[in-house]
């Protein structure tokens, strides 16, 4: 018996020649040639190695396995030559699924404080339990809606759930943060993420054979999923897209340009009247040099963990309006479910010039345009919307 990968009856836009597929017993390496039956059936059990090299050869990115087995009728000793399974629609498929990775940031600094006060500051493990509960569905949903690609995480037509694919590891969730932040700068952290990347470089990428990999990150996981982006991109591998959500230290490293990246950050406006942020008074502000713009009487209060750096190289930057975030929440609430709905409308979102009457003044500047999910933005790139700033804009 030998086994095969069919370029004949399945897909009928491959060169038409089957192609041997060695088989060879793994406790001592020589190849499979007969079988017993028992029970009139033959049962093999098969471990797939190195099968990505092959996907990559095919031009349905797909193989379809097949065996072609000679036997003897021990009563009639007459031959069969037969193809089994008998339909092709049986054939084992095998194919490569895209990859989603996870990189998280700080988590350290609120697992080190007392008396689990960590709780309320921020996430206090790494890996998946640092991210907001459902935001792999979350981003799983975006991607097929965005890029069309359902079927790349189905096999005969059924999808698999995110609960397989991370069996599978098709959805991995990486540590991305330092003990205590402020021992590594965004370049370390880009470099550590390169390396990383170079050093589990096999285990990333089992199982995808021609497939994208998606990225999406949060703050100081920005630039070592940054820089594992940049080695895989290197190695040959289509990186999809890499979403980096509130980005630490975006002046000190770089992405490359060729590969899609979004930034986003969201912002709230605060009077120096609000008990909650007296801190962004003039003095305050200066410190790190997050310098907090003032719009007729209120401070724009940017990300102030990370401040509005723009990573250079990046596709898009925007920082979204979100109101009720709050002081506390301004960094902390990209890490949610609905935060996909904001990237994609900071694909759609153009800007333009405009010009208005309010309150008996005129005023002129960038305006944005409508998106689907109606998100608001404060900034565009290097753009301030002036029209959704105060005093235009009524804070309430």
């Amino acid at each position: 018996m030998t086994l095969y990968d069919d370029d004949r009856r399945v897909n009928l836009k491959e060169d038409g020649k089957n192609e041997k597929m060695k088989l060879v017993y793994s406790s001592n390496g020589k190849e499979v040639v007969f079988a017993k039956v028992k029970n009139n059936k033959v049962t093999l059990m098969l471990t797939l190695e190195n099968f990505d090299s092959f996907l990559k050869k095919e031009p349905d990115v797909s193989l379809e396995f097949f065996f072609a087995c000679s036997y003897v009728n021990p009563k009639t000793k007459i031959s069969y030559n037969r193809d089994l399974p008998a339909n092709p629609k049986d054939y084992l498929k095998v194919k490569g699924m895209p990859k989603i990775i996870l990189v998280n940031g700080q988590w350290n600094l609120a697992y080190q404080l007392p008396f689990g006060w960590g709780e309320y500051v921020g996430p206090t493990k790494p890996r998946k339990p640092y991210w907001h509960s459902g935001i792999a569905e979350s981003f799983r949903e975006y991607l097929i809606n965005t890029f069309q690609i359902k079927s790349k995480f189905s096999l005969n037509n059924i999808l698999f759930n995110v609960t397989e694919l991370e069996k599978k590891n098709y959805i991995l969730y990486f540590d991305g943060s330092s003990k205590i932040a402020v021992d590594q700068s965004g370049a370390d952290r880009f470099k550590n993420g390169f390396d990383f990347a170079k050093i589990n470089y096999n285990d990333i990428i089992k199982g995808l054979g021609n497939e994208s990999i998606y990225f999406v990150s949060h703050s100081e996981g920005g630039a070592y999923a940054a820089g594992m982006a940049d080695f895989l991109f290197q190695k040959g591998h289509t990186i999809g897209e890499h979403i980096l959500l509130s980005p630490d230290e975006a002046d000190e490293f770089e992405i490359n340009p060729a590969i899609p990246s979004y930034q986003l950050l969201y912002m709230l406006f605060s009077s120096v009247w609000n008990p909650t942020s007296t801190i962004a008074n003039i003095e305050k502000s200066k410190l790190f040099n997050k310098v907090f713009r003032l719009w007729g009487t209120y401070y724009a209060i940017v990300d102030w963990v990370v401040n509005e750096f723009k990573i250079k190289g990046v596709t898009k930057m925007g920082i979204a309006h979100i109101q009720d975030s709050g002081w506390t929440g301004v960094h902390g609430w990209t890490n949610d479910i609905d935060v996909f709905q904001k990237v994609a409308d900071l694909k759609e979102v153009k800007t333009f010039e405009a010009i208005g009457e309010y309150d008996d003044k005129v005023y002129s500047g960038k305006q944005q345009s409508e998106t689907i999910n109606k998100t608001k933005f404060y900034r565009i790139d290097e753009e301030y919307i002036v029209f959704n700033c105060p005093p235009i804009l009524k804070i309430k």
